[in-house]
């Protein structure tokens, strides 16, 4: 089973987003922009996973969610990795909450990690991903008359994911919701 463990968002963020890849699809063609189902930010890829090993997973976010308290989350500006001259990924960025996403993405790291998951190189940057540059043409990005505002909402928890790769896009399954400061 391909896993990850992710923030999902409101439907009412989701939507948002929606409408923002609508406009940017006409002003930056060539790219897979994310449909609203999928939007989510990763906090963890943990890969092809033998389903023996779930409950472990469970149990090491479980613990590490029972300390969490709610928080605020904000998105704003646009950013592309690994930049905007050659961009691969379209990205919105984290300015509210962005560092207890950081600081819960070291805990799942860490604990996971004693589990047999292998670390992470790169650190955690909080995004969430709008969109997939599937062409080598689409060079030298701009966002500057690019509105993008974005609601702010409290995140209350976790998900692990299972993710299906099918033709028309990735199909996305919640396993296991982890509420910060209980049981989940």
């Amino acid at each position: 089973m391909r896993l990850f463990i992710a923030a999902n968002i409101p439907e009412k963020i989701k939507e948002e987003f929606v409408l923002l890849n609508k406009g940017l699809k006409y002003k930056i063609p060539k790219v897979s922009w994310i449909t609203g189902r999928n939007f989510h930010i990763t906090l963890k890829f943990l890969g092809e996973v033998q389903e023996g090993r779930i409950p472990k997973i469970i149990s090491s976010v479980s613990d590490i969610c029972k300390e969490i308290k709610p928080f605020t989350v904000k998105f704003s500006g646009l950013g592309a990795f690994p930049d905007l001259k050659y961009p691969h990924i379209i990205w919105a960025g984290v300015s509210e909450g962005k560092s207890e996403l950081e600081n819960l993405a070291k805990k799942i790291e860490y604990s996971l990690e004693k589990i047999g998951f292998e670390k992470e190189r790169r650190s955690f940057s909080a995004h969430l991903t709008i969109g997939r540059v599937r062409s080598p043409k689409v060079r030298d990005l701009s966002f500057e008359n690019i509105q993008a505002a974005f609601s702010p909402f409290e995140l209350k928890n976790i998900d692990l994911m299972q993710s299906v790769l099918k033709p028309s896009g990735a199909e996305h399954t919640i396993l296991e919701t982890f509420i910060f400061g209980g049981k989940g």
